[in-house]
């Protein structure tokens, strides 16, 4: 997943939190986001079974994400979730206002990691330094 210990992190469309709970163990803390209550309910009992305690969950869309999460954080993940999304570069810049100024984007695809051969999750962004492009 390229997450460094003590992180603050966002599992973005988190589903039922598959990626929420390796997360957790790695993390300070964990946000996971996913608009469909249904499937949060199952994150928050995975995370729950593991007796962890660093999640914080949220019912929301991910176009949200900057108003939802409180804090700048280190690391946003996203799995199999991207390619399906009709705003990318919306959801890119939600994504960028969120994360501080080093912080990386994990993108995770199933479909396409069967055709490279390998697990699937790499880093796919570090934004640019914002506060120099507003100089």
């Amino acid at each position: 997943m390229g997450v460094e210990p003590g992180v603050v992190a966002i599992d973005l469309c988190c589903g039922d939190g598959l990626f929420t709970m390796p997360l957790a163990r790695i993390a300070k803390r964990v946000y996971a986001i996913d608009i469909d209550p249904v499937m949060l309910n199952r994150a928050r009992s995975r995370v729950a079974e593991a007796r962890a305690d660093n999640c914080k969950f949220a019912v929301a869309d991910a176009m949200a994400v900057d108003a939802i999460v409180p804090e700048p954080v280190d690391y946003v993940f996203l799995a199999n979730t991207f390619h399906g999304v009709p705003d990318q570069l919306g959801l890119g810049r939600a994504v960028a206002a969120v994360l501080k100024p080093k912080g990386l984007l994990g993108d995770h695809q199933l479909a396409s990691s069967a055709a490279r051969g390998n697990s699937g999750s790499r880093t796919v962004a570090r934004p640019k330094n914002r506060d120099a492009d507003r100089g």
